[in-house]
């Protein structure tokens, strides 16, 4: 396997562990709806790892909503410190 594939499913396995960690938080338990932003960047990888995170999370983990918010960099980076976006 490639260094850079490598690298995309050490960052995939890390968005789904973070995702499943929230997931368990008392805050989503007590909420009748589980809903989740994801940031994303306009790469191709990007694109297509985020696609792929929010039909799992939908049809496998049964989250009601999962947003995919497309910002440049900086922004997630910013999103994710406020809370505007949950995972990166």
């Amino acid at each position: 396997m490639k260094a850079g594939r490598k690298s995309w499913a050490v960052i995939f396995a890390l968005v789904v562990g973070i995702l499943l960690s929230a997931g368990c938080s008392a805050d989503l338990q007590e909420n009748a709806e589980n809903k989740v932003t994801i940031g994303v960047t306009d790469w191709d990888e990007s694109i297509a790892v985020s696609n792929l995170t929010q039909v799992l999370l939908m049809d496998e983990l049964g989250y009601d909503s999962v947003v995919l918010k497309t910002l440049d960099v900086a922004s997630l980076f910013e999103g994710v410190g406020s809370g505007d976006v949950d995972a990166f």
